[in-house]
């Protein structure tokens, strides 16, 4: 590979990753602010629940799956029939979703008791709980419209590089419900009505506001509305094919989701926020880091295919995999090392308790053992559906939804909601290792034995630099003599900033690939 194309690379990641890494910042203050407000009592357990059931569609028609099916056809057509064309194939796109979205949402919405007697059973219990959970769900729902609608415009805006205006439309997301949550939720208490719903009307907000900063650009890209569809297109069938594996793969790993919700739904009041809480911390690095590369992996894998230039798949592959290991391995470390200073720092405040902080930073530090595998997965699947074959990775994720139910089942006993955080990040690691291994066999070679080099020297360092802030960590903790939050913020910040340049030192005495690219280019500049 080039050095130009790598320094390409380093700047769409760069872009996104930057565009991503405000969204998932200001998606902490939300946290933050659910934290703040809410705790982790009855009416943040609802809201999660509340959001969860509309999220999975979300989940099904939005960023990751839309854009898998959507832009290798889409690509096609800009190379082989013109950008008219393509754009023409969009407006035809657009309009089926809003029809079928618009359809599922009316439908949500009549059935939320249903939906929520069967997805938190274990609120029935609780009747206003359950009531309250049924109110939100009707008041999210229309959300996943402005999502979807969203979801195309970002693809698009991939394809054409536009990766920091998609990495930082969420950002309006979460703005949209930090505001709200402030700003509505004195107003409803003083109503006598429950606070949270201001949250509700947040992600509407939020979501709305997402869509409307890519509309500009997405409208200059080329995209002009169509006032039919075309079902005869021979796009939308193809389409159509390879979107429904997709559709199902994605819909068995949020029925993982649905599933890990409904047995924590049947524990102690607070579990289902727990896990609310440590996942967010989780998708920091999963969505700044692997949804960065794999988000800048789909467009061009899709390109190489179309192209024919299947070498170039496999380089930008490898690369793009050993990047992930390299960014992603040491922060799973350094999360689990320091879960109580970073939760206790972020969340301990206002109605979020000492034991919160406790419970929750046990969440994460078993979460925090699958956050490699969950991110390296984005990128491997990207391949595949560069391809245009969904199934392989939706059969795989059949197989890992089973694996996730079987071992929830097994540790919840013993470790409550702690062990859906561990069957999580066990089913994870098992869905790479399956992802990689039908990979090399679909394209023969896939650069193995350097990128196995590579994640065992990241192992070492990440493993070194973890066990250095542990005992760091152990020895201050009997210094500290300030206030809680302060103690926090220096064990947080200051160690963590102190495991990565440990971590950076030893990548560089074990001749990391990734550190020695990164180290090259300082040096030039």
């Amino acid at each position: 590979m080039t050095q130009e194309k790598r320094q390409s690379f380093k700047r769409k990641v760069g872009g996104f990753g930057f565009g991503t890494a405000i969204s998932r910042v200001l998606g902490l203050v939300r946290e933050m602010t659910f934290s703040y407000l809410f705790g982790a009592g009855m009416m943040m357990d609802a809201y999660r629940i509340a959001f969860n059931i509309p999220n999975l569609l979300r989940d099904l028609f939005s960023e990751g799956s839309l854009s898998a099916a959507f832009l290798p056809i889409f690509s096609d057509y800009e190379k082989k029939r013109g950008k008219k064309d393509a754009f023409r194939f969009t407006g035809y796109v657009f309009n089926v979703l809003l029809l079928f979205i618009g359809a599922l949402v009316a439908i949500g919405m009549v059935f939320s008791p249903q939906i929520v007697h069967t997805i938190a059973y274990g609120f029935t219990k609780d009747p206003e709980k359950f009531a309250l959970t049924i109110q939100l769900t009707r008041i999210i729902f229309p959300f996943v419209a402005f999502m979807v609608v969203s979801a195309l415009a970002m693809g698009v805006l991939n394809y054409y590089n536009h990766f920091f205006t998609t990495g930082f439309a969420p950002a309006l997301f979460n703005i949209g419900i930090i505001g709200c949550g402030f700003i509505i939720s004195p107003f409803l208490i003083e109503k006598g009505i429950p606070p949270i719903l201001s949250i509700g009307i947040g992600v509407l907000v939020g979501a709305l506001l997402q869509l409307l900063i890519q509309i500009p650009y997405f409208i200059k890209s080329g995209f002009r509305l169509v006032r039919r569809i075309n079902f005869r297109e021979k796009g939308l069938l193809r389409l159509l094919k390879i979107m429904i594996p997709i559709e199902f793969s994605y819909a068995v790993t949020r029925i993982n989701v649905m599933v890990n919700m409904f047995l924590a739904s049947l524990l102690i009041e607070g579990s289902v926020s727990y896990l609310g809480y440590a996942m967010r911390l989780m998708q920091l690095p999963i969505g700044v880091l692997g949804m960065a590369v794999a988000t800048v992996t789909l467009p061009d894998a899709a390109k190489f295919v179309s192209e024919s230039k299947h070498k170039e798949v496999i380089t930008s592959f490898s690369r793009s995999l050993r990047f992930v290991f390299f960014l992603t391995i040491p922060a799973s470390v350094l999360l689990f090392v320091l879960r109580v200073p970073i939760v206790g720092l972020i969340f301990e405040r206002g109605a979020f308790t000492v034991q919160d902080t406790i419970f929750t930073s046990q969440a994460l530090a078993f979460f925090s053992l699958g956050i490699f595998a969950m991110s390296s997965s984005r990128v491997v699947t990207s391949i595949f559906y560069s391809y245009k074959d969904a199934r392989t990775p939706m059969f795989l994720s059949i197989f890992t939804v089973i694996l996730n139910i079987v071992l929830s089942l097994i540790f919840m006993k013993f470790l409550l909601f702690r062990g859906l955080a561990l069957s999580a990040s066990i089913a994870s690691i098992f869905n790479l290792t399956l992802l990689l291994y039908f990979l090399q066999k679909k394209l023969k070679n896939i650069d193995g034995k350097r990128i196995l080099k590579n994640f065992l020297k990241i192992i070492l360092a990440a493993g070194l630099s973890g066990g250095a802030v542990f005992g760091l960590l152990f020895y201050f903790r009997g210094l500290l003599i300030f206030s809680r939050q302060l103690n926090f913020l220096i064990e947080a910040f200051g160690l963590f900033v102190v495991g990565a340049i440990i971590y950076l030192v030893f990548s560089r005495i074990f001749n990391i690939e990734s550190v020695k690219n990164i180290w090259t280019q300082l040096k030039k500049r």
